[in-house]
């Protein structure tokens, strides 16, 4: 009966498998061949080269194994056997191990070449030809300097391949990514006789990972770089310095009565101005060659980098950028005028490191601010004793010690049902005399003078509270909790909780601590043991602002992590913007071959709800649903007002 070979397509995996046999196979039989006379192992080893192996007489001729594959092979490998009966299992043996490994070669998804000591290419197979306009063996004789002579990348690989090194890298033929190992192969005197190589297409997975830098660097809103990548050109900056008396300069500034331009025109209003002062800072860039980079750190505030500067090319540097906004921009029709507040902060003199040159910038625009000038110096005078952030650190620590501040809750929908799942608590401050005060500016100072461990706590204590007064009224709701970088390092962090969820008699799992990458980054080792024995005790863990950081791949496998929140700067214009829908498509995409959930911040329409839905995100937040609301009022909207998002008829009915 005629031998049945198995016809499957092998996998790229399969194919070193297959290799691998193939060499045992070849091993063993020279094995025995060199226990034979020298005259027989002779013999049989020309008659294996000239393919003159025969079966049982009347039986076809089988052609030793030959080709581009077996070139640089010892001839050394006889078949020749002690008995006829073991050589023909042999040869039977290496027969089947011939035709599969063919059939691996032709038929993996990969690229499978070979080239001689000179670089003369010897075997080209595999299915990944194709992504390159190549058929198998099309190439083969030709030498791989002239086929690559315009790749200086490749050239450079093949030749460390070709002096002995064993490598594996990313090498790039024009819009293609190709992950390509290369194995050199030596004679039994060491000598080099080739080198053998595996290429996998790996574009897509690139495209992604580029995707994610540009995101972690990228300001989403005006593709400026954002704070992480500022915050690399500045520290270049003081390395490039060509003495210690000179560095760089740091300009940073920000909109004045941008929250009445909010206010006025709304929110999407606000960040198509933002947009239109971007495009002119990058284009006064291009045209200058002092301003080294513009950067947008966040809401209307962004910076500016001179390599080197002193207090006249500051100066003169906030007066370009001054005249930049002098044209009106258009809102609406209407002509609006755009003042700035601008602050520079000078290296050496007033710091030697990126962080410190950022506060002390940020320190001088806000005296510019104060002033009501349009620019400032930094002065350390403001710095240490200003009166009002003194007067407003003491507000802030008996607003605490008295429980004044209050928590707001955010609801969250399951995209699928629109039952409301968790609800976000947010922080939220009623001064007696300077009125609402936003989280952005007394939480910094929070953390500045020691008063973040004693606000967390307030905040998960009235939180935890919060949960059980609902449990108790039929409400399990999963309420998330910010914790800041500084409550990061607080090793007690978890025995807190633990005691404030044992108090109330709360699960664990109706607790999540939401985190963002920037915070999580700062100490990676303490960060992980902290969140570590948060999950140990059920506490869910929540990724937020996902994508605006700068955090590692695989430092977040090694976390116990549930939830991924993609930031509302990359959902809210997803319907119109291409890049943004991909990007978010993408992340719920790695998100869930990771195990994990994931929100969509800013959510604010049907439309965008709907087609969250049709990639298969988990759950929505947003003023769709509704905005941050007290805990009564909340109770009072979820049994009266909302019962699912089903409908855009239902959902205008929420809003």
């Amino acid at each position: 009966m005629e031998q049945q070979h198995d016809e499957r397509i092998p996998t790229s995996g399969e194919t070193s498998q297959y290799l691998a046999i193939h060499k045992r196979a070849l091993s063993r039989a020279k094995r025995r061949g060199d226990r034979m006379p020298a005259s027989r192992r002779a013999a049989s080893a020309s008659s294996y080269a000239l393919g003159s192996i025969s079966d049982r007489p009347g039986s076809r001729p089988r052609r030793a194994p030959s080709g581009p594959l077996f070139s640089f092979l010892p001839t050394g490998a006889s078949v020749a056997q002690k008995t006829a009966a073991e050589r023909k299992l042999i040869e039977e043996a290496l027969h089947t191990s011939e035709a599969r490994l063919q059939m691996v070669i032709s038929h993996a998804p990969i690229a499978l070449f070979a080239m001689d000591q000179h670089g003369i290419i010897t075997l080209s197979e595999g299915q990944g030809l194709q992504r390159l306009g190549l058929q198998p063996g099309q190439v083969v004789g030709t030498s791989v300097f002239d086929l690559y002579g315009s790749i200086p990348q490749a050239l450079e690989q093949i030749r460390r391949a070709l002096a002995g090194e064993d490598l594996k890298e990313v090498v790039h033929i024009g819009k293609l990514a190709f992950e390509t190992q290369f194995t050199p192969l030596h004679d039994t005197e060491g000598q080099l006789i080739g080198v053998i190589g595996v290429a996998t297409d790996v574009t897509e997975r690139t495209a992604m990972d580029e995707a994610l830098r540009y995101q972690a660097l990228y300001d989403a809103l005006t593709g400026l770089p954002n704070r992480t990548l500022l915050c690399g050109h500045i520290e270049q900056a003081f390395k490039s310095a060509t003495s210690p008396q000179h560095g760089p300069a740091l300009l940073m500034l920000d909109i004045n009565r941008f929250r009445e331009i909010n206010d006025t025109f709304g929110q999407q209003q606000g960040d198509l101005l933002l947009q239109q002062v971007g495009t002119r800072f990058r284009e006064t860039q291009d045209a200058s060659d002092t301003l080294a980079t513009v950067a947008r750190l966040g809401g209307d505030e962004f910076a500016v980098l001179l390599p080197l500067g002193d207090e006249e090319s500051a100066r003169q540097a906030a007066d370009v950028l001054q005249a930049v906004l002098e044209e009106p921009f258009s809102i609406e029709g209407l002509c609006i005028q755009v003042e700035v507040s601008i602050g520079a902060a000078l290296a050496p003199r007033h710091g030697s490191d990126a962080p410190t040159l950022l506060r002390r910038a940020d320190v001088a625009m806000y005296t510019a601010k104060q002033a009501h000038e349009k620019y400032a110096l930094y002065d350390v005078v403001h710095d240490q004793y200003n009166p009002q952030r003194l007067a407003l650190i003491c507000d802030l620590r008996q607003a605490i010690v008295s429980r004044t501040l209050t928590l707001h809750y955010q609801p969250k929908a399951d995209l699928t049902t629109g039952k409301v799942l968790c609800v976000e608590a947010l922080l939220r401050w009623h001064h007696p005399t300077r009125g609402f005060v936003p989280p952005d500016q007394f939480i910094p100072l929070a953390e500045q003078s020691g008063l973040i461990a004693s606000l967390s706590h307030m905040v998960l204590e009235t939180a935890i509270q919060q949960c059980r007064l609902w449990i108790d009224s039929g409400f399990k709701l999963e309420v998330a909790v910010n914790l800041s970088m500084r409550n990061l390092l607080d090793t007690k962090l978890p025995d807190t909780i633990a005691d404030l969820l044992a108090r109330y008699g709360v699960p664990g799992r109706l607790l999540c601590v939401e985190v963002t990458e920037s915070a999580m980054m700062t100490n990676v080792e303490r960060t992980h043991d902290v969140l570590m024995r948060l999950f140990e005790q059920g506490v869910r863990i929540s990724i937020d602002d996902f994508g605006t950081g700068y955090s590692s791949l695989a430092y977040l496998k090694r976390l116990p992590i549930d939830e991924l929140k993609i930031d509302r700067c990359f959902v809210q214009y997803m319907t119109s913007i291409r890049s943004d829908s991909s990007i978010v498509r993408s992340t719920v995409l790695m998100a869930h071959r990771l195990g994990v959930r994931v929100v969509a911040e800013g959510v604010e329409n049907q439309e965008t709800w709907d087609l969250l839905a049709s990639m298969g995100c988990d759950i929505a937040q947003g003023y769709y649903l509704s905005r941050a609301l007290p805990a009564p009022e909340l109770e009072d909207w979820l049994n009266t007002t909302f019962q699912a998002v089903r409908s855009s008829e239902q959902a205008a009915a929420i809003t």
